[in-house]
Formats: C-alpha cells, structure tokens, sequence
C-alpha cells in the first residue's frame, strides 16, 4: 500500500492527496509534525535530501516532492 507522509494544511499536499484521489489508489496517511527538526521519520527513510512534506512510499520507492509524485503517480 501506497504511504503518504503529509501535513494536512500543505497545499503541495493537498495536491498530492487530489491526484491519488483522481487515480483511485489508495494510501494510507502520516501525519508529519509541523517542525521539520521534528521529522525524524521522514529523515530516516532511504531516498529522502530534507524533511520536507509531500514524501511518497510505494513499496521499494521513495518520492519527494510534488512534481515528482505526481510524475508517479
């Protein structure tokens, strides 16, 4: 399943969410911490430069950045 690592107020996010909508896959959902200091989680996963939000898991793949999931999507 598709994992989608978001802030629900990002508008880049909300993006992301309308084009997986369109696709009809679905995703599960975390919900980031506002702080990007914080975001330990998306730091750790293999494939990702910051802590920046919209992150896309798809199995083996790991997507940052709206342009980029959206071109994978």
């Amino acid at each position: 399943m598709l994992k989608l690592y978001q802030l629900q107020e990002c508008p880049h996010c909300d993006k992301v969410r309308k084009a997986l909508a369109r696709a009809g896959l679905s995703y599960q959902v975390v919900e980031v911490p506002r702080l990007g200091s914080l975001r330990d989680e998306v730091l750790g996963l293999d494939g990702t430069t910051s802590a920046e939000v919209p992150v896309l898991v798809d199995g083996d793949n790991v997507i940052q950045g709206t342009d980029e999931i959206l071109e994978h999507i």
